[in-house]
């Protein structure tokens, strides 16, 4: 279509849309809404009827009238906010408006001089101006529809792309509160077993450093009041046996808040210490396999003795799950190195399986029961790593950690 030739659809469109609210058309003399070139290729069908008839010598005052009525219709038509339109085509005016008003005229002069032969003729010139017309007007009545639906589309774009930006604004909101929400729970949680914690290192003092001090405090005593050498010796024996107890248990309890092999010989060193001593206390077979190779060491000597410090927490915590509440009689421990410099780690038992959460940020991980595992959770976070659950009723659980090497800041 020449009228519209615009790389947006939208642009040279506009102005068809608006000024076609103000459009009448021509019918009967009159400006009636409708469509124009229908309404002038009607008048012209009666009137070329007319003019074409077997009677035309007494048809002829009818059809000057009628003549007269449509050039006046088209007169007015030219004044009509609806041309207007069409004066945006130049082609369009001069081909078919403005030649169906000139050959009317001729056609007119015609009748009046009572050339009827010649009628013919000028009716098929004037009916293929107003053809023209009439394919002009269905092209532009496209072009306004067309219009509509880009209008509609883009306002339905729109309308959409505000929806899904209030949607996920709305879901930003909402999940930063349940975090919130989360964080805060997550806190007192944490106090309140920090709180247990102290109650329960202070009772062991008590019911064990304590009691065993002042045993020994009475042991020493009656050494001095004793004065045979034999009952001395065994005293004195008893004495250097109760200490060495003693001190294992206070380094048992020293073990528990920070192993001692961390500090000195890493991760390797404290896990194999703490499995041993877990199945030792437990009855529970507890075996650790750790890769040896370069590659984990390497991956190892990437995390600091705080990452190191977490991952052997994360362990310690799936060994408790499983003392607590699996009902296991094996536990493995695998350590070994995974693809693109990952640190994997997989903690499996026989026991009875539990009901998986599904996610971090489920709300049963904040109950009383699962603040381990929201720990758990915790903690893989600051590594940047993933931590998942495998488990089925009856056939054990599968704790899967992978932990990325860590890079300097």
């Amino acid at each position: 279509m020449r009228f519209f030739k615009s790389p947006c659809p939208l642009a040279p469109a506009l102005p068809v849309f608006l000024l076609t609210v103000f459009a009448c058309a021509v019918e009967d003399g009159t400006m009636t809404a409708g469509k124009p070139a229908y309404a002038f290729s009607r008048q012209w069908i009666t009137i070329e009827r007319a003019a074409l008839s077997e009677n035309f010598e007494a048809e002829r005052a009818g059809v000057l009238t009628m003549l007269g009525d449509f050039r006046s219709s088209l007169g007015n038509y030219f004044e009509a906010p609806l041309y207007k339109i069409y004066r945006f085509d130049l082609g369009l005016r001069e081909e078919t408006i403005g030649k169906v008003f000139e050959l009317s005229g001729t056609f007119e002069e015609a009748v009046r001089a009572g050339r009827g032969e010649a009628l013919p003729v000028l009716a098929l010139d004037i009916q293929e101006a107003l053809t023209l017309w009439l394919a002009r007007d269905a092209e532009i009545a496209d072009s306004i529809h067309l219009t509509y639906f880009y209008q509609f589309f883009i306002f339905g774009a729109v309308i959409s792309l505000l929806a899904l930006a209030v949607w996920r604004l709305g879901r930003a909101l909402s999940r930063s509160r349940i975090r919130e929400e989360q964080s805060s729970a997550f806190s007192k949680v944490m106090v309140l077993a920090q709180e247990a914690e102290r109650g329960r290192i202070s009772r062991e003092l008590h019911d064990s450093v304590a009691q065993e001090l002042r045993y020994q405090a009475l042991r020493v005593a009656k050494i001095d009041r004793t004065g045979d050498q034999k009952e001395r010796s065994l005293l004195c024996a008893e004495v250097i046996s109760a200490q060495e107890a003693l001190t294992g248990r206070i380094r048992a309890i020293c073990d528990g808040l920070f192993p001692a092999d961390f500090r000195g010989q890493g991760l390797p060193n404290a896990l194999r210490r703490f499995c041993g001593d877990f199945g030792k206390r437990t009855g529970i077979d507890c075996r650790l396999s750790i890769q040896e190779d370069v590659s984990l060491q390497n991956i190892l000597a990437s995390l600091d003795a705080g990452a190191q410090l977490h991952c052997f927490r994360l362990i310690q915590e799936s060994l408790t799950n499983i003392e607590k509440h699996a009902g296991a009689a094996e536990a493995v421990v695998v350590v070994r190195a995974g693809d693109a410099d990952t640190l994997q780690i997989c903690v499996n038992d026989d026991g009875k399986g539990f009901a998986i959460p599904p996610s971090p940020e489920a709300p049963e991980i904040h109950d009383a029961e699962h603040y381990g595992i929201r720990g758990m959770y915790a903690r893989i976070a600051i590594l940047r790593g993933t931590l998942t659950f495998e488990s089925e009723s009856g056939e054990g659980t599968a704790v899967m950690m992978t932990i990325p090497k860590q890079t300097a800041p």
